[in-house]
């Protein structure tokens, strides 16, 4: 077992947790961002990182629903093998802008909720919108230039 292979794994762990995220899920990301082969199995995984099985099958099963990790079995091979999912981290780049859209209507609900107040108290949530909007036009330009490369590629 590779020493530094385990230590970058506990230190995406602790990147992932210091970000609000579940530091076994970064553990697993970072384990599958650098094994050999990029498939693993539960067990390979169970060994490597030293998690129990429940640990293993309850974050991998989040890290599925949320696009990071994808399922890959073999003919003739009864084990299910995990591995980061090709498109995950674009996936995960979209459900942030799908999270600002949920913003902006949290910032219209709140321009609302102001109706009739002060100008001075509308600017807090002017300023917001006004970042959201900036950021949907920009993040939406990115994806398409990031496409565009992927396609030219």
């Amino acid at each position: 077992m590779n020493t530094r292979n385990v230590e970058y794994a506990e230190h995406v762990g602790r990147y992932w947790s210091d970000r609000g995220g579940n530091r076994a899920q970064g553990k697993l990301i970072g384990w599958l961002l650098i094994s050999d082969p990029p498939h693993q199995s539960s067990k390979q995984l169970q060994e490597a990182l030293h998690m129990s099985a429940g640990t293993i099958s309850g974050n991998v099963r989040v890290l599925e629903q949320i696009g990071l990790v994808e399922r890959v079995t073999f003919p003739k091979d009864r084990a299910t093998y995990y591995r980061v999912a090709t498109d995950g981290w674009e996936y995960l780049l979209d459900e942030k802008r799908i999270g600002m859209t949920g913003l902006r209507k949290i910032v219209d609900e709140g321009h609302n909720v102001l109706s009739g107040a002060p100008p001075e108290q509308h600017r807090r949530m002017e300023r917001l919108a006004e970042l959201l909007d900036f950021m949907d036009v920009e993040m939406a330009a990115l994806a398409q230039r990031w496409h565009a490369r992927k396609e030219a590629r």
